[in-house]
């Protein structure tokens, strides 16, 4: 299966932003 690194790109953005808008709050509250 090829995967194009532009869609890999694409594909992964929403997914770390998602991903980090939820662990963002969990760190702040941990005071890391």
């Amino acid at each position: 299966l090829k995967v194009d690194a532009f869609w890999l790109l694409v594909l992964s953005l929403p997914f770390g932003f998602t991903l980090w808008a939820l662990i963002s709050p969990f760190w702040s509250n941990v005071g890391a």
